[in-house]
């Protein structure tokens, strides 16, 4: 019996720039052309968080919180592709990123503190790190900052057709937060472990 879904095994072993593209796809959807190294580490970094904040039952944020060690760990192994494709010759070129100014973009400490200073991620006491909730904080009068630590992969639809990517950084339309707010989309949901007692 054959099965309906074919599988990427079934084709065989896949270079590094096609690994990395299905990755950078996966990470941000329709905004793949746009995204950056640095838009695309960012995303790692909520991805893995978000991943490991959310498998199982917690009942406190303590539970729910990850250590840095853990969190890098998953980020760099999600990471390793889109960094294998980056380096030299056709592979860099394949994926497009040649005109990127810092190919060297690493997943580490610095990464995590930016992430904390922009607000799409809690660092705790202990080493430990949380999502951050999502928040729209205006920019100007037509555009929001998007910020939180939800992947940008599970946002609703209409969110992802306003999104822009900018580095780490990710911008919406102002018109897309009444459709939100009115119910019109699927709620935003929080990680269980959010939830306190």
């Amino acid at each position: 019996m054959t099965s309906a879904r074919s599988s990427t095994w079934e084709v065989g072993i896949s270079s590094a720039p096609v690994v990395a593209k299905r990755i950078k796809e996966d990470l941000v959807g329709p905004h793949a052309s746009q995204a950056s190294l640095e838009a695309l580490a960012a995303e790692v970094i909520r991805v893995a968080l978000w991943a490991l904040c959310t498998q199982g039952q917690k009942s406190s944020f303590s539970e729910a919180s990850v250590t840095t060690r853990r969190l890098l760990e998953l980020a760099r192994a999600m990471w390793a592709p889109i960094t294998d494709a980056t380096k030299g010759g056709n592979a860099a070129k394949d994926t497009n990123y040649d005109n990127e100014p810092d190919r060297n973009v690493e997943i580490g400490r610095e990464l995590l503190d930016t992430l904390t200073e922009q607000g799409d991620i809690f660092a705790l006491s202990g080493g430990r790190w949380l999502p951050a909730p999502l928040r729209f904080v205006p920019v100007t009068p037509t555009h929001h900052l998007f910020v939180g630590g939800m992947p940008t992969r599970l946002l609703p639809h209409a969110l992802l057709r306003t999104l822009h990517l900018h580095g780490s950084f990710r911008h919406i339309e102002s018109n897309v937060i009444p459709s939100l707010q009115q119910g019109s989309e699927p709620n935003i949901q929080c990680p269980r472990g959010y939830a306190t007692r």
